[in-house]
């Protein structure tokens, strides 16, 4: 994982949508900025990355954000308070330990208001499970973003889930062999070779 602190630049490893979004708070690394979220218009542009919000809702959510400054600062709060549960949830997932009670009680809570802006809807031919963008208002990005959360939950593989040694990044392990360590090979994985590499060098030298 690149160090980076912002919703345009973070790299995005986590191998699902919510996975990525609960590593926007997050890192290991002292000293290092870790929140993303810093406005509004930072999870607009996350959740745009995401394959949330495409270009048209992404312009719908920035007008109405700029008309009512309020409303987006809560909607801003809310997703952050959504993301310190899912990583409460995630990260004792990672380490093979059942989320608790607390956490899933209150996601509960979060999917039901999630799903009151889901609705039927017909396209080619097929009733699918749209989304009631107006009744969604500024939440709308942070109930898209539980709706993966409670998909990931509910049908996916949560042995899985994986929590980075390197950057502490929670990531979907899609990997054939399912022994996927880190985030990134190309950033964690390679730092972590390197730091051994040197640490076995010093100790050789000082013998």
């Amino acid at each position: 994982m690149t160090k980076l602190s912002t919703s345009k630049t973070m790299t995005l490893d986590g191998g699902n949508p919510c996975l990525d979004f609960v590593n926007s708070g997050y890192d290991r690394e002292p000293g290092i900025i870790t929140e993303r979220l810093h406005t509004y218009q930072d999870l607009l542009i996350l959740s745009q990355r995401l394959g949330l919000v495409d270009e048209e809702y992404f312009k719908n959510l920035s007008g109405l954000a700029a008309q009512k400054e309020i409303d987006a600062a809560d909607a801003l709060e809310n997703a952050r308070e959504v993301r310190d549960r899912l990583y409460q949830a995630f990260s004792r997932i990672a380490k093979g330990e059942l989320p608790g009670q607390e956490p899933l009680q209150y996601l509960e809570d979060v999917f039901s208001r999630a799903l009151v802006c889901r609705r039927p809807v017909m396209k080619d031919n097929k009733i699918r499970l749209g989304f009631d963008y107006d009744r969604a208002g500024l939440n709308g990005p942070l109930w898209l973003i539980a709706g993966q959360s409670y998909e990931l939950l509910a049908t996916g593989e949560l042995s899985a889930i994986r929590q980075c040694p390197g950057c502490a990044w929670l990531f979907y392990d899609r990997s054939r062999s399912g022994r996927k360590k880190w985030c990134s090979m190309a950033s964690c994985g390679n730092s972590q070779k390197t730091k051994r590499y040197y640490r076995k060098r010093f100790a050789a030298d000082a013998s």
